[in-house]
Formats: C-alpha cells, structure tokens, sequence
C-alpha cells in the first residue's frame, strides 16, 4: 500500500514538473509573403475578423491568381521565433469556393499539411464573401472538415489552390493557438531521475523486509 501511495506521488509530481502548457494565441506578426497581392500584412494578424459574407477586399490581404493571372503565386509564411505545439487554427477568408492550404515546418525547407480547406468548407461558399473557420469544437464557427492533431512545427505557410474558378483570393485573419513545445530541462531531467531512484529504493528496502 505504501509502495502504491508512493508510486502515485512520484508520477503526480513528474506530471506537475513536465505537463504541457496550455495553448494560447500565438505571436504571428512575424511574416515573409512571396508573389503580388493588395493590402497591409498587419491585417492578417490585428486581431479583428471581417464581418461573416463581407467584402472580399475590405480590410483583407488579397490577390489575382490562376487562371486570372497564371504567373502570381502567392503564399504567406509566419515564423514563431521556435518550436511549439500547434493545437489550432481560426482564420477568415473568401470563401467563393475557394481551396486555401495549410501547411506546417519544423525547419522552414521541409513542409507537410496541416489541413485543407475545400470548395464546399465553411458557411459562405454558395453565396461568397469572408468566412471564419475554426478547428475549435466549442466555436460556432467550427469547421470538423479541417480539423487537425496537434503538430511540433515553427512555421505555418497559407496559400490558395490554383483552382479554375474565378482566381481571386483573401485573407482577413490567421490566428494560431499552440504552446511551447516540451523541452526536458536539466532540472526536471535531474527531479526525474532523483524520483525514480527514490522508488526504486523504497522497493528495495520493502522487499528487503519481506525476507527478513
């Protein structure tokens, strides 16, 4: 019983030292952008969402792309300063059955997709306009179509598809929301170490006891 009680602190105790943080907005001003488009980048990350069927060029980034400028290839990349545990996304964009792509890095050369969003994702797809989308469950605004598991990365990259539609694309709002990745530190490595030598003695002079 002892041994149990002890077994369960122990753990406790490492959980406290080495749990995850919780997730929260990330900084996401840091932003390189490549091709030609219109508007301010701080627009994508001042904290206000266009208004649900809004104007597509009212206070957004926007751009031409194929078919209607086949040469304009644009994406945003955002850079976090280090690795962290991405668990979320909110963003607003045109929805004119447009298909944007996300994806993630963990060194800024190797990319992977974090999610997609579809012609027929979202609620603003019929009739066009700015549309919010989050992977959030408890939004209202909450989209189960690009929901992800939780990824290790630095940099998240945005881009539409070059999809034969009308070409013309936006983005209001990209929000993050990710906490540092887990880094064992000395300290804990050490705190670790020393609870695991505890238990292991305490089972020793228990067992120890038993034979005598």
């Amino acid at each position: 019983m002892k041994a149990m009680k002890f077994m369960v602190t122990t753990m406790v105790l490492l959980l406290m030292i080495c749990g995850p943080a919780m997730a929260d907005v990330l900084d996401t001003s840091d932003i390189t952008a490549t091709g030609t488009y219109n508007g301010n980048l701080s627009f994508i990350t001042d904290g206000e969402f266009p208004s649900e069927g809004g104007l597509w060029m009212d206070g957004t980034v926007y751009w031409f792309g194929p078919p209607f400028d086949p040469n304009n290839h644009v994406n945003f990349t955002f850079d976090y300063g280090s690795l962290y545990t991405i668990e979320d996304v909110v963003l607003s964009v045109d929805n004119n059955r447009d298909i944007y792509l996300v994806e993630y890095s963990s060194d800024g050369s190797t990319w992977n997709e974090l999610f997609t969003k579809h012609e027929h994702d979202g609620d603003q797809w019929v009739l066009g306009g700015m549309d919010t989308l989050s992977t959030i469950s408890e939004d209202e605004e909450y989209v189960a179509a690009i929901d992800f598991n939780p990824v290790i990365a630095r940099y998240l990259r945005f881009s539409a598809s070059e999809t034969q539609w009308d070409g013309a694309h936006s983005i209001g709002e990209f929000q993050v929301y990710g906490s540092a990745a887990p880094v064992p530190e000395p300290t804990t490595l050490v705190l670790s170490g020393l609870g695991l030598l505890g238990l292991a003695g305490f089972l020793r002079r228990q067992k120890k006891a038993r034979l005598q």
